[in-house]
C-alpha cells in the first residue's frame, strides 16, 4: 500500500513537472510582466518592452522604454537590452547569493530628478538602504548613461562600460564623470578582477587629487551576511589607506573600520571638496580604528588621532600645529588630549561628548570639557592688533549642539589698540547660559 502511494505521488509530481516544462514560457512571462508592471506603476511609469527567455536558465528584456504618466523622480528610462542568467540549483543550495549567474546591460539612459516627488498615494514610508543579496557572478555593462538633476548641479555618468568576469581580466571605462561641487573627469579607466565576487579595481585615477592603487569590495561571503572592503592610494598629495568589514549585513550592519592617512594637502582638499572657506596646511597624520553599528554612533568603540600642521584659514588664522586624541567607548567620545600651538602660544584641553543614538543626532550633541591657555604673545593671535600676554582656564560645554564657554582670564599687562589693562582678572562667559 505504501509503495502504491509513493508511486502515485511520483506520477503526480512528474505530471506537474511536465506541465511546467510545456507551459513555462507563458507562466514566466505573465509572472515577470506582473512584477515589472507593479514596479513601474509605483514609479508612475508606463513601460513598453519585449520579453524572451526560459524559466530555468535566463530572462531577456529588450527595447524597454519608460514614460512618466505622473510626477515622479524617474524622468526617463531607456534600456536597449537586459539579460539575466540564473540557476535554480544555486538558489536551492546557497540561497539568493547563489541564484544570479550573469547580468548583461546594453544601452541604458536614465534621467532622475529627486525634486519631483511621487504623488501622495504612491509615496511609501522611507526605507533604509540595503545592500543587495542578488550579486551576479559576472557583469557586463555597455554604454550606461545616468543624469541626476540636483539644485547644486547635475551628477553625470556618460558611456560607462564595465566588464567583470572571473574567467578574464576585467575593466572599467567611462567617458565622463561629473560630480556637482567637486569636478568633472573624462576618459576614466581602471583594471578589474572579479574572482568569486571579490571585486578589485587597480590603477584608477581621478586627476591629481585622488589616485587609487587598489580598491576592493569582497562580496564572496554574502551568504554569511558579510561584506569586506579596502582602499590603497593617494589623496590630495599624501598616501592613504582604509580597510574594514560589515557583518550582520542589512540587519545591525556591524562595522569594523581602520583608516590611515598622512601628508595630505588641505588646500587641495578645500578646493576639490568645495569648502566655503579657503583652507591650507597639511594633514600630518590621521589614524582611526572604529567598530560598532554603522548607523548608531552610541555603539561605537575605538580610537582616533588627528595632527594638522601649518593651518591657515581664510588667509587670517594661522596655527603651527593641532594635535588631538580621541577615544570612543560606552556611548561617549572622549577627547583625551587636545593641543593647539602657535609660536609661544599654547592651548590644551579635554572633553567628553555623549554619542547620539542616530547619525542625525550629531546636530544636537551634549558634552563638557576643560580648557587651559598660555598666551605669551597676543600679537601673533591678532596680527599685531593686540600685545602683551594672558592666561585662561575654565570649562566648555555643548548643549543641544550649542557651544558655551566659561573662562577665568588673567593678564599682568595687555593692550588692544589704545586700550591697556594691567593686573587684569576677568571672567568671560560666552554662549548658552547653562554652561557651568
Amino acid at each position: 500500500m505504501r509503495r502504491q502511494t509513493v508511486t502515485r505521488w511520483s506520477l503526480v509530481l512528474a505530471a506537474l513537472l511536465t506541465l511546467g516544462i510545456v507551459f513555462h514560457r507563458p507562466i514566466l512571462f505573465r509572472t515577470t510582466r506582473y512584477f515589472i508592471a507593479r514596479a513601474a506603476e509605483q514609479q508612475t511609469l508606463a513601460l513598453s518592452y519585449d520579453l524572451a527567455g526560459s524559466i530555468f536558465t535566463n530572462l531577456r528584456i529588450t527595447n524597454l522604454s519608460g514614460t512618466p504618466v505622473e510626477s515622479g523622480p524617474v524622468q526617463r528610462l531607456e534600456i536597449g537590452s537586459l539579460r539575466l542568467t540564473y540557476s535554480l540549483w544555486g538558489l536551492a543550495k546557497k540561497g539568493l547569493p547563489g541564484f544570479l549567474k550573469g547580468l548583461e546591460l546594453v544601452d541604458a539612459e536614465i534621467v532622475i530628478d529627486p525634486s519631483q516627488a511621487l504623488p501622495p498615494r504612491k509615496a511609501r514610508k522611507r526605507q533604509s538602504i540595503k545592500f543587495p543579496a542578488l550579486i551576479p557572478e559576472s557583469l557586463h555593462i555597455q554604454n550606461f548613461n545616468l543624469l541626476v538633476r540636483q539644485p547644486g548641479g547635475e551628477l553625470v555618468l556618460k558611456d560607462v562600460n564595465l566588464t567583470l568576469d572571473p574567467r578574464i581580466t576585467g575593466s572599467l571605462r567611462a567617458r565622463t564623470l561629473q560630480v556637482p561641487g567637486y569636478g568633472t573627469w573624462t576618459d576614466l579607466h581602471a583594471e578589474a578582477s572579479y574572482l568569486d565576487r571579490n571585486l578589485v579595481f587597480q590603477r584608477f585615477d581621478l586627476g591629481q587629487e585622488v589616485q587609487v592603487t587598489r580598491l576592493s569590495m569582497d562580496m564572496s561571503q554574502l551568504n554569511h551576511a558579510e561584506l569586506r572592503f579596502s582602499f590603497e592610494g593617494r589623496c590630495f598629495g599624501g598616501p592613504a589607506e582604509a580597510s574594514g568589514n560589515i557583518t550582520s549585513l542589512n540587519k545591525t550592519n556591524w562595522m569594523t573600520l581602520q583608516v590611515g592617512s598622512r601628508g595630505n594637502s588641505l588646500a587641495s582638499a578645500s578646493k576639490t571638496l568645495g569648502f566655503s572657506r579657503s583652507v591650507s596646511g597639511t594633514l600630518a597624520e590621521l589614524s582611526l580604528t572604529l567598530s560598532g553599528e554603522a548607523s548608531r554612533p552610541v555603539t561605537w568603540s575605538g580610537n582616533a588621532t588627528v595632527i594638522v600642521e601649518n593651518l591657515v584659514v581664510k588667509g587670517q588664522v594661522a596655527l603651527d600645529r593641532i594635535t588631538s586624541d580621541f577615544r570612543f567607548a560606552d556611548g561617549e567620545a572622549t577627547v583625551r588630549s587636545f593641543e593647539l600651538l602657535q609660536q609661544t602660544n599654547r592651548i590644551t584641553g579635554t572633553a567628553e561628548l555623549g554619542l547620539p543614538a542616530s547619525l542625525s543626532g550629531f546636530a544636537k550633541l551634549n558634552g563638557t570639557g576643560t580648557l587651559e591657555a598660555t598666551l605669551d604673545n597676543l600679537a601673533t593671535l591678532s596680527e599685531g592688533a593686540a600685545s602683551g600676554a594672558a592666561k585662561a582656564r575654565g570649562t566648555v560645554a555643548i548643549t543641544d549642539g550649542q557651544p558655551g564657554i566659561d573662562l577665568q582670564v588673567t593678564a599682568d599687562h595687555a593692550a588692544y589698540g589704545e586700550h591697556e589693562v594691567k593686573n587684569a582678572n576677568v571672567r568671560l562667559r560666552l554662549g548658552r547660559p547653562g554652561v557651568p
